[in-house]
């Protein structure tokens, strides 16, 4: 059992992200999951095919690297290092926790404090009250998962097949932020008073909600892991595992709300802002910038893209570039530049990242102005095919919308990512 006062830091984030072995953080004596459903014994007892065990195993797949995996080899390991990584190490009271989210939000304690039950979260042990109330979610949702999630889904004369398709929808759904299995990692949901300050504290909420939500996932994992046999022909079908997916997204967001927090880059300039996003961004990223590319006495060179990231060998350019207020002639110059300069190719997804130094309550009729004007006056080199999606972020302060295009004849994707900074 673990009991851990250690404080949000470095050290701490390493810990959950090569836990070997599991954590009991409180309770012995809670059992939400029947010892015959947990992962563990499903995984050691019912020999799920290679394709199951990768989907499972898939999201903290990127948070192991070959350097730890040579280092768990010099300690006797043999396992595949595609699996090594439990999902589930940590338990509550019963109570299982990912990963990969409590990794992502811890680092997000580290560069700030935050509150649950208006009490300040300083060390490990001060999210025990989170997890209580985050346990209680995942009880109802372990219990509740195919009353909630499955049977009110089902056809009026619904058979085995029906609700093993249902059950293999749910953990293969994406929908960006909100639901996904291989991405689902965020920093905490936080409230704040519109009077407090930028930089102040606010208050962590909806642990119950994500307890609800984490249970629902478990048990959906539970039936297939102990059904293998009705769910390897439906898994032998997923061919784009390893396709860039909105963990790439959320770890911009994550680069970007960090920045964000930091004074020092509220007033810097643009190129400035990008270069310190790009460093924020986790080490399984390659990341280059106009700096590192090199940067003629005039300005860019031609065809020279603000950022590129690099991750399993697929590239994302970055366009970047500062507003005060709806400039047209500013957007379609970097926008067309992004579409029709840079990319040679075709790439798939390219990020364009607009900081906006403004007044307290002028973001939100900024965000719109700029949304009419690339839904209804922009010329796309690649035109719109649907309309413009708006994807829910955590902040009030970064609005995330997404444009889709047809480029000879295939379907490509402008993230616009828009942050506001003090003014």
């Amino acid at each position: 059992m673990k009991e851990n006062n250690d404080k949000f830091d470095e050290n701490l984030l390493e810990e959950i992200r090569l836990c070997f072995g599991g954590w009991i953080l409180r309770g012995n004596n809670f059992e939400i999951v029947p010892k015959e459903l947990t992962h563990s014994y499903l995984l050691n007892n019912f020999s799920p095919s290679e394709q199951i065990k990768e989907y499972y195993y898939s999201p903290c797949r990127d948070m192991f690297t070959d350097k730890d995996f040579e280092y768990f080899k010099s300690t006797g390991y043999v396992g595949n290092p595609k699996t090594t990584l439990d999902i589930y190490p940590f338990c509550f009271d019963g109570a299982f926790i990912q990963r990969k989210q409590l990794y992502y939000r811890i680092a997000s304690l580290i560069s700030r404090t935050e509150n649950y039950n208006n009490k300040p979260l300083k060390s490990f042990i001060d999210l025990f009250p989170y997890f209580e109330d985050y346990g209680k979610g995942f009880k109802v949702g372990f219990e509740s998962f195919e009353d909630d999630c499955i049977k009110k889904f089902l056809p009026m004369f619904a058979d085995k097949s029906d609700f093993v398709n249902k059950t293999f929808e749910y953990v293969n759904k994406h929908v960006i932020f909100s639901h996904s299995w291989r991405n689902n990692h965020s920093g905490f949901k936080v409230s704040k008073n519109i009077q407090q300050k930028f930089d102040s504290p606010g208050e962590i909420i909806e642990a119950f909600e994500d307890g609800k939500f984490q249970g629902y996932f478990y048990r959906a994992w539970s039936i297939i892991l102990s059904n293998v046999n009705l769910f390897e022909s439906l898994f032998s079908e997923i061919t784009n595992v390893n396709a860039i997916d909105s963990s790439i997204i959320s770890d911009i967001l994550y680069a970007s709300h960090t920045m964000q927090q930091n004074k020092i880059f509220w007033n810097a300039d643009e190129d400035t802002k990008t270069r310190q996003l790009l460093d924020l961004l986790p080490n399984k990223y390659q990341v280059k910038d106009q700096s590192k590319y090199g940067k003629s006495s005039v300005g860019k060179k031609a065809g020279s893209v603000d950022g590129v990231i690099k991750h399993n060998e697929i590239d994302i350019f970055v366009e970047a570039f500062s507003l005060k207020s709806l400039n047209r002639k500013i957007i379609k110059t970097h926008i067309h530049k992004l579409e029709l300069n840079y990319d040679s190719k075709g790439l798939k997804e390219k990020f364009i990242i607009i900081y906006y130094n403004l007044a307290v309550n002028k973001f939100e009729n900024s965000v719109k102005k700029y949304k009419e004007y690339i839904e209804n006056e922009h010329l796309f080199v690649f035109p719109l095919f649907n309309e413009i999606e708006e994807i829910e972020v955590n902040y009030t302060d970064s609005r995330l919308l997404k444009t889709y295009h047809k480029r000879e004849g295939k379907e490509v994707v402008l993230y616009h990512l828009l942050l506001k900074f003090p003014e």
